[in-house]
């Protein structure tokens, strides 16, 4: 059994990529000409991370020590857009999938799916899934198309 780390897709106003290491950060809304592009780059950048790997482990213990403060500054939203990584199952199939932030209301929180799922055929690029925010296994806060809070699993894939 692996984790795979797919990558974000985040609406950007420049209409420009940023990609780095094993996540890919990519503009614009989902285009039916351009979903088949869109469902190779996600496929072509995921990683995959074995679960007892020591910095995936430290992330997850980083996102769980940061949440609090992610929720309080969601609740403030100061121009920032706010995703969460989460595995998410599908006919006994588990995949690990970035959702934008819509809303949040104790555990149960809304968002939007920001990268092409791998293996699911129900679940898919921005659909809307209510989730339990505190199962989350990463978080970022995104302003002005640039990570200011979180990426954790990143930064441990990085040392």
């Amino acid at each position: 059994m692996c984790i795979i780390v797919v990558s974000i897709s985040f609406a950007m106003k420049n209409q420009f990529t940023l990609a780095f290491i094993a996540i890919l950060v990519s503009c614009g809304k989902s285009d039916p000409k351009n979903q088949n592009n869109h469902d190779e780059w996600d496929k072509s950048n995921a990683t995959e991370i074995r679960p007892d790997d020591p910095g995936l482990i430290h992330s997850k213990k980083l996102t769980e020590e940061n949440l609090p403060y992610f929720i309080s500054e969601f609740s403030k939203k100061h121009n920032q857009e706010f995703y969460v990584k989460l595995k998410i199952s599908e006919s006994g199939q588990d995949e690990h999938i970035w959702l934008k932030i819509l809303d949040i209301d104790g555990g149960n929180s809304y968002g939007t799916i920001e990268n092409d799922p791998a293996y699911f055929k129900q679940i898919k690029y921005g659909d809307t899934l209510k989730i339990n925010i505190y199962e989350a296994e990463d978080i970022i806060i995104n302003r002005n198309d640039s990570i200011i809070f979180g990426s954790f699993l990143q930064q441990e894939i990085n040392k």
